[in-house]
């Protein structure tokens, strides 16, 4: 599946490997995936393992047999594992993206461990903040995923991504490199999902406005998507 970007080909390959391996996803993930990948750095091994996580997720059978197997639970601990401060800036991001996509595609079962949640937002939040400019960027682009997910799923979390977002815009607002990131796909995200609680993002993003001095012109996008969104009050 390394050599193909086509969803098609990733599916037809994993139904192989799903038939080899008889639903013992414990060892597909932790034994012959890195086996079969023993050359490459860590963290290229982590995002081949998540690529498969889709897929593997659509099918409810599979799912059930992947959390109960106890996959998820040490994939969501190895991750938390790899994203910690102290590892390379290159094995945390292809960490933080690991755990946003387990979240994504395994909403119900995380949201029953709220200490596991926290503690993935917690480091979510780390990372935006983290000195490194690539590490910053994609944490913000793993919760924009999760908003993106748990906004369609009508999961409760999507209301908590979003405000996580609206906080690292406010922090962030000496940084117009990372500012911009945020503010293209807030706009995005906003012009996509009509439900999302923008009604939130007024009050800071309004004060933040008056100390900047104004509007600046790379905000008017997403300003102009605020103003005709459905859940804008009054």
């Amino acid at each position: 599946w390394e050599a193909h970007e086509c969803e098609e080909v990733i599916g037809a390959a994993f139904s192989v490997i799903d038939r080899f391996c008889r639903h013992d996803y414990k060892s597909l993930f932790l034994t012959h995936v890195p086996k079969l990948l023993k050359d490459s750095a860590e963290e290229d091994i982590i995002r081949q393992q998540e690529r498969l996580l889709p897929l593997l997720a659509s099918h409810a059978s599979s799912k059930q047999v992947f959390e109960a197997s106890g996959t998820l639970s040490e994939l969501l601990a190895l991750s938390i594992q790899r994203a910690d401060a102290s590892a390379p800036p290159s094995l945390r991001i292809a960490a933080l993206e690991m755990l946003a996509r387990l979240w994504s595609c395994f909403p119900a079962e995380l949201d029953s461990h709220p200490e596991q949640c926290r503690i993935v937002l917690t480091l979510l939040k780390k990372g935006c903040r983290d000195a490194d400019l690539k590490l910053q960027e994609a944490a913000h682009m793993a919760l924009f995923q999760m908003l993106d997910s748990f906004t369609l799923s009508e999961n409760a979390f999507a209301s908590v991504v979003f405000k996580t977002l609206i906080f690292s815009l406010v922090e962030h607002q000496e940084n117009s490199t990372v500012r911009s990131l945020i503010l293209q796909h807030m706009a995005k995200a906003m012009q996509t999902h009509q439900s999302i609680p923008v009604g939130m993002l007024v009050e800071p993003y309004v004060k933040q406005t008056i100390i900047l001095g104004g509007i600046a012109s790379d905000e008017l996008p997403m300003v102009s998507v605020l103003a005709r969104h459905n859940r804008l009050e009054g």
